[in-house]
């Protein structure tokens, strides 16, 4: 600083130096004018001292401000990555929000779609209920028209049955009196042969032929009244008779009216009644096929199985459609003689030792079902089973069951 003042007075000295050659009278304001330059020189290099401290206070701020904005710059640079980093997590975390939202709007619709199609499933699964209701309401009425109808045809069919039993005792009674007649009537044609023979056979005293004429003519009243007796207790046997024939043909009609009635309940109940209910429809006579499913799984491979059991069943089918097979014998069981199945027989034997006891069980209780429900027919029937208690159900019962699963529904609709 102080080298820059000296040549600043210097040029100032060189300056002013050829105006006083050339300018010699005004050497007085030279003077004045160097000493002038020289306290303007002094003053010059105190401010300059004070310049140059305060440009080196100066540089100092500014090198401290540059090492702040350094350091800013360095958290800000710090900043702004963090600050980009969360930005595009966060822009990230949106775009999967949005993905998210676009999958959920389509979930959302194909839900929307469901519960559409649900909506429209349950209003057809309530028009389908009122309509089953009204199916068991018209079945309710149908029951209890059958039930009457069939409580009357089963009064009758009692009533019929007490006049047949009451028939057939005054037939065997009739039956047992004409015997009785007949052998009095024999017994007095031979002692009327018998005294003939002996009036014919020799003389007789006039008492002993009056006698004898007394006596025939009793026995002619007796035959008489016998042959009488006799006709009309054969116009009551026939009467009788005529009577059984028309209780019986009544008793038939009864029974087909009284199956007729059996067939429309089980028609009407085949769409209501399932596995799930108590009551269910069952076919008497009907072969299982599960235990032949499972001999076959272990004899053949997993492929030929069906097959295997479809052959197996068809033909055991077939054998128990056969009329001709009969393999059941009787004996007395609780003092009753019953039909029961002959193990000794040569195809239940064969059954048992190729497929095992399940599969004879099954077939064995398929028989015996066919035997009591169709034995003439010998194909299977359907009958109103109580799944629970594995037993068949009665009319009664039945329209019971009917009546009570209506007042349920009822119920559960309110």
């Amino acid at each position: 600083m102080e080298e820059s003042s000296a040549e600043k007075m210097s040029s100032e000295t060189t300056i002013i130096s050829p105006d006083h050659q050339t300018n010699p009278l005004s050497s007085t304001v030279v003077s004045e004018t160097i000493v002038t330059s020289t306290c303007l020189s002094i003053e010059s290099q105190d401010t300059t001292c004070s310049l140059d401290k305060l440009i080196a206070s100066l540089c100092k701020e500014v090198e401290d401000k540059d090492a702040r904005i350094m350091e800013v710059e360095q958290k800000y640079n710090q900043t702004c990555e963090s600050l980009s980093k969360f930005i595009t997590s966060l822009v990230k975390e949106i775009e999967d929000q949005v993905k998210r939202m676009k999958e959920l709007k389509v979930e959302n619709e194909k839900k929307d779609a469901a519960c559409k199609s649900i909506s429209r499933a349950l209003v057809s699964f309530m028009n389908e209920v009122d309509r089953k209701n009204q199916q068991i309401t018209d079945l309710k009425h149908t029951c209890s028209e059958m039930y009457s109808d069939i409580r009357t045809l089963v009064e009758e069919r009692a009533l019929l049955h007490r006049l047949n039993i009451r028939a057939e005792n005054e037939l065997q009674s009739i039956s047992r009196r004409n015997k009785r007649l007949k052998s009095e009537l024999i017994t007095v044609k031979k002692e009327l042969t018998r005294q003939l023979v002996q009036s014919v056979g020799g003389p007789q005293s006039n008492e002993g032929q009056s006698r004898s004429m007394q006596g025939t003519g009793c026995s002619n009243i007796d035959i008489n009244a016998l042959k009488k007796e006799l006709e009309d207790k054969t116009d009551e046997v026939l009467y009788l008779q005529n009577l059984n024939q028309i209780l019986i043909l009544k008793e038939r009609e009864s029974n087909n009216e009284l199956l007729e009635a059996q067939q429309e309940l089980l028609s009407g109940l085949h769409s209501i009644l399932s596995n799930r209910t108590m009551l269910g429809i069952k076919r008497m006579g009907e072969l299982d096929t599960k235990p032949f499913l499972e001999a076959c799984a272990d004899k053949f491979p997993k492929e030929e199985q069906g097959i295997k059991c479809a052959e197996v069943c068809s033909i055991w089918e077939d054998h128990l459609k056969d009329s001709k097979w009969h393999p059941f014998k009787h004996d007395i069981i609780n003092g009753n003689l019953q039909a029961i199945i002959d193990e000794s027989d040569e195809k239940l034997e064969e059954l048992r030792k190729e497929w095992g006891e399940k599969a004879y069980k099954t077939v064995a209780t398929a028989l015996m079902e066919l035997n009591e429900y169709n034995p003439s027919g010998r194909y299977p029937v359907p009958k109103i089973w109580n799944i629970r208690e594995e037993r068949e159900v009665s009319l009664k019962e039945v329209i019971g069951y009917i009546i009570q699963q209506l007042k349920t529904h009822k119920r559960k609709r309110r």
